[in-house]
């Protein structure tokens, strides 16, 4: 290419051939490696293109947009050449271009190359001197033949593009030789995307359905199986489900064995397999479940119900009784098209079937299969157990019926007896039994409370026990409750045996005043307790203010205080136990009226006494162990007066006189003050009236002198007020303890009193009962008399055993006789009745424990004589008994 221009004037200057040289090898130099760049570039887009199509259509189906998209791209990289011709070829033809292009890196040799050629080109500056340019020429000429141009030629991407291009060469031509069809089939995609062409894969899977039914919400196991003509076996395949992670598995044996999620809806599911991927659709189906299983059971015919009994099953579990017959039926959500039990095909009618008659005796399994019209079954087997019942034992309880109680033999218990049973209740009842095998004729009994029925499996039924309406001799009785049911050969089911000892008004009156008795010691325990509570608190008053002060008597106020409380808990409990006393002995008509009336009297007055006042004295021993003023204070001392002056002819009052001032006390400063006082015949105010509220101290002031009367105040009081110490928790707890005290001592006067008038008539009933004893055992050996009369040897143990119990009657007989003796003569020495002298001084003339004891011998060897013997006796225990009749006087 010229470098000359065509219009130039020869006569000018002329660039050295050397630099014209130079400066055409560095143009050569910069087209050939930007065009090379351009091109290998250009190339390499189409290689990268192919590549790209190929690698995505392994793991996807490139889109006709996506393939439009990457030749778009490539053919815009193509682009690069042209542009590329322009900017380096086109653009750089010139020497001055050249040298522009130069001074852009070696910005000396660029500026001078491009001088000299504007002097070669310029006639005006050779005009003026041409050696001079000549010269300069030459100069630039000489120093640009020792530098190398092309090193300052623009940075060439050329080896980068060259190494880009060989690469993808080389990939492009092993996926040639390789997958020849699947590099093929890129070409032409990526050549024609506006042409469907179907993408190549490698993995090759047998068919798969577009859609596919599946139970609605439960797990599904799903097979994908590989060609064997497949020149890819992926070692793991994926499903994958919008909105959920992937499902990824392994192959196995040729196979992919998937587990859906429970879907609810139809759902799309991508399957993808190596380079091989299908859209497969999911149709969730519910499937049939049993929506009723019922068991109509006949029961067994002792039961006597008829009637079939229908329950529902749908737990998995039939309990009926032993005997019994079912029929189990179900019925599904939608019509059926068949059903078995335990593995035996049933006739199906619409969506129901059923069994046939099942003989319930021993445990058994029903296992209840079935199949919709779509075909899909049950998610799983219906399993109903039957399990056979025992007819259990009924069971009996009482409400309101103690287990243990003293009896009056005339007194009415009520209460109420539950029975129940699963299957019926028959009837219900009670039974006595005597426990004192020394009667002649212990009580026995049973009484029928109510009738049940099959369809009854409970009863509530109020009853009564009343010994003398029963027909029960005062004596201890077992009470048990008793109930049936319908299964046959079944005993009766009892109820925890309940003790009751039947008594006479008499031995009643006895066993009161006992209980009495005991009730009187223990309330003298409390009273002794509290007795001693007292004293400890009265020395603690004597103490001195700083004693009481000191935490350990603090700690010791606070313990008094709760022992207070403790003791006064002890006589609220000894209270209730008062009260019941009082309404057993109120329902015995032997003890006398008034007794009751004044042990009435007598617990109210305890009462007030444990819920009052040993409360209150517990709070105020309390309050004294935090009090700041815990002993009696001192009187408050008189203030001191300021100086008077004036003549006090008041002669009914005692002069005020100054008191020590107490030394912490901030003194106010005294005014001196002029006043005479006169006296007045006015009588002194012997209940004085309320004194006027106190003013607040002021400020003294001096005033004029002043005249002032005697007022007519309190008899005895000086006119200087004094103030009365307010009364420490101690002593007002004290005096509480002084007035509880002397209730408790009139309380122990008034029950000594009544014991003492009960004790007296108890002794007479002790000795009533003496009497019934020895009679009751006259009774028995006559009653046994032919066969225990003159034998040597018995032959029946159980009389044996009569007669030794007999005996044994006797010998305890004979100790409670010496304690009637005592008692007595311990009450005799109480209130020196004669007539209790008299009958002791004869029972002890009588010598009638020494004659109870052999009386108790002969019994197992003289039956004649011991009956004769113990009617004697029954006679003289009740001739004394009536001997001291007159003490019974005292509580009517």
């Amino acid at each position: 290419m010229s470098v000359a221009s065509p219009d130039r004037n020869p006569d000018l200057l002329r660039v050295p051939d050397s630099l014209k040289e130079q400066l055409s090898r560095f143009r050569s130099k910069v087209w050939t490696t930007k065009m090379a760049e351009a091109i290998a570039m250009a190339v390499a887009a189409i290689l990268i293109a192919f590549l790209t199509v190929f690698i995505v259509d392994r793991f996807w189906d490139t889109p006709a947009s996506v393939r439009l998209g990457i030749f778009f791209a490539t053919l815009a990289v193509w682009l690069v050449v042209p542009w590329a011709f322009h900017r380096w070829v086109w653009r750089h033809r010139s020497l001055d271009q050249l040298a522009k292009l130069l001074r852009v890196r070696e910005p000396n040799i660029g500026d001078q190359l491009l001088g000299v050629i504007e002097l070669a080109d310029s006639e005006t500056e050779q005009a003026r001197s041409r050696k001079l340019c000549e010269a300069a020429i030459e100069q630039v000429a000489v120093s640009a033949k020792s530098r190398d141009l092309n090193a300052a030629a623009p940075t060439s991407r050329v080896k980068l593009w060259s190494s880009v291009l060989a690469i993808a060469a080389g990939i492009a031509v092993v996926l040639g030789v390789v997958a020849g069809p699947a590099a093929k089939n890129a070409w032409a995609r990526m050549a024609a995307p506006w042409i469907d062409t179907p993408r190549y894969t490698f993995t090759e899977v047998n068919a798969l359905p577009k859609s596919m039914v599946v139970p609605h919400g439960e797990n599904v196991s799903w097979t994908v199986s590989l060609s064997d003509t497949s020149r890819w076996q992926p070692a793991s395949a994926t499903i994958e489900i919008e909105g959920m992670p992937d499902n990824v598995v392994s192959i196995v044996d040729n196979r992919y064995q998937f587990e859906l999620p429970p879907r609810m809806q139809p759902t799309d599911m991508m399957v993808r397999v190596g380079d091989f991927y299908q859209n497969v659709t999911l149709d969730p189906q519910i499937r049939p479940e049993l929506v009723a299983a019922n068991a109509v059971v006949q029961l067994p015919e002792y039961l006597g119900l008829n009637e079939a009994v229908e329950r529902d099953v749908r737990g998995g579990t039939l309990s009926v009784v032993e005997g019994s017959t079912a029929k189990v039926s179900a019925t599904a959500s939608r019509q059926l098209d068949s059903a078995s039990i335990n593995e035996n095909s049933v006739p199906v009618i619409d969506a129901s079937f059923a069994s046939g008659k099942v003989d319930v005796t021993d445990a058994g399994q029903m296992s209840l299969s079935w199949k919709d019209q779509f075909g899909l079954a049950g998610r799983e087997p219906f399993d109903l157990a039957i399990k056979p019942l025992v007819d259990e034992p009924p069971s009996v309880v009482t409400q309101d019926f103690p287990r243990q109680a003293v009896l009056l033999d005339s007194e009415q218990l009520n209460f109420r007896a539950l029975s129940a049973d699963d299957f019926g209740v028959k009837k219900i009842g009670f039974t006595w039994k005597g426990l004192d095998d020394r009667l002649a004729k212990p009580a026995e009994g049973e009484k029928v409370l109510a009738v049940g029925g099959p369809d009854q499996s409970s009863i509530q039924v109020p009853a009564t026990f009343s010994a003398n309406g029963l027909g029960i001799d005062p004596q201890p009785v077992e009470v048990r409750l008793w109930v049936e049911d319908y299964l046959p050969g079944r005993e009766r089911a009892y109820s925890a045996p309940h003790i009751f000892y039947v008594l006479t008004a008499e031995e009643h009156a006895i066993w009161v005043t006992s209980q009495l008795s005991k009730w009187h010691r223990a309330s003298l325990d409390v009273r002794d307790r509290e007795l001693r509570l007292y004293e400890r608190n009265k020395q603690l008053r004597a103490m001195t203010a700083s004693e009481l002060n000191d935490d350990d008597m603090r700690n010791e106020l606070r313990k008094q205080a709760g022992a207070e409380s403790s003791n006064g808990r002890r006589l609220d409990n000894l209270n209730k136990t008062g009260e019941d006393l009082l309404k057993m002995a109120a329902r015995n008509p032997e003890i006398g009226v008034g007794h009751l009336e004044r042990w009435a009297e007598m617990q109210q007055t305890l009462k007030d006494i444990a819920a009052n006042r040993m409360p209150s004295v517990s709070e105020l021993l309390a309050k004294a162990s935090t009090d700041d003023k815990v002993a009696r204070g001192e009187p408050s001392k008189p203030k001191p007066e300021a100086p008077k002056a004036g003549q006090s002819l008041d002669d009914k009052t005692a002069p005020g006189g100054e008191g020590d001032d107490d030394a912490n006390a901030k003194e106010m400063p005294r005014v001196p003050t002029i006043a005479d006082r006169e006296s007045s015949q006015q009588p002194l105010d012997e209940e004085g009236g309320d004194p006027a509220a106190p003013k607040p101290p002021g400020a003294p002031r001096l005033t004029l002198p002043t005249t002032t009367i005697a007022s007519p105040g309190k008899k005895g009081e000086t006119p200087e007020e004094c103030e009365v110490p307010e009364e420490a928790p101690v002593d007002e707890a004290i005096k509480e303890q002084e007035y509880l005290l002397a209730e408790f001592e009139k309380l122990a006067e008034e029950m000594n009193a009544i014991l003492a008038n009960l004790e007296g008539s108890t002794l007479v009933k002790r000795l009533k009962a003496a009497s019934r004893e020895q009679d009751q055992v006259a009774e028995r050996i006559g009653g046994r008399i032919n066969a225990v009369f003159g034998a040597k040897r018995l032959a029946k143990p159980e009389d044996h055993k009569m007669l030794g119990d007999l005996a044994e009657v006797e010998k305890k007989s004979s100790q409670n006789v010496s304690y009637i003796m005592d008692d007595m003569d311990s009450y005799y020495q109480r209130r020196r009745m004669l007539q209790f002298k008299n009958v002791l001084d004869e029972m002890r003339a009588a010598e009638v424990l020494t004659a109870l004891t052999d009386l108790g011998e002969k019994i197992p060897k003289k039956q004649g004589m011991s009956i004769a013997q113990a009617e004697y006796w029954s006679d003289t225990f009740d001739r004394w008994a009536d001997d001291l009749v007159d003490p019974m006087s005292g509580g009517t």
